[in-house]
C-alpha cells in the first residue's frame, strides 16, 4: 500500500499569522481612534450647546468621558502593536540564538 501524498497544508507560517495579526490591530486602532475624535468633537460640541441645562450637560459630559476612555485604550493598543518586535526582529533573533559563538 502506497502511503497517501500529503496536501499542502493551508495554514499560513506562524510569522506571517503574526504580521497579519499586527496589521489588522493597527487598521483597527486607526478607525477607533477616528470614530473617537468624531465623537468627541460632536459631545464637545452639544456641551456647548447645552450649558444652560444642568441634566442634558451632565449626560454630555459623561459621553465625553466615555469617548475619552475609549480613546485612551486604542492609545494603549497602539503603543502596545508599535513596541512589539517586528518579524525582521523576531527572525533576527532567531538567527542569532542558533549562531556559533563569535571568537570576540
Amino acid at each position: 500500500m502506497s502511503p497517501t501524498p500529503k496536501r499542502p497544508s493551508r495554514r499560513k507560517p506562524r510569522e506571517q499569522r503574526l504580521d497579519d495579526l499586527e496589521a489588522l490591530a493597527r487598521t483597527v486602532a486607526h478607525y477607533l481612534n477616528n470614530v473617537f475624535a468624531a465623537i468627541l468633537g460632536c459631545a464637545d460640541l452639544l456641551a456647548m450647546r447645552l450649558a444652560g441645562n444642568a441634566a442634558a450637560l451632565e449626560d454630555a459630559q459623561e459621553i465625553q468621558r466615555a469617548a475619552e476612555r475609549g480613546a485612551a485604550l486604542t492609545r494603549q493598543l497602539h503603543t502596545f502593536i508599535t513596541q512589539a518586535p517586528t518579524p525582521s526582529a523576531r527572525s533576527a533573533r532567531r538567527r542569532v540564538r542558533g549562531a556559533p559563538p563569535t571568537g570576540t
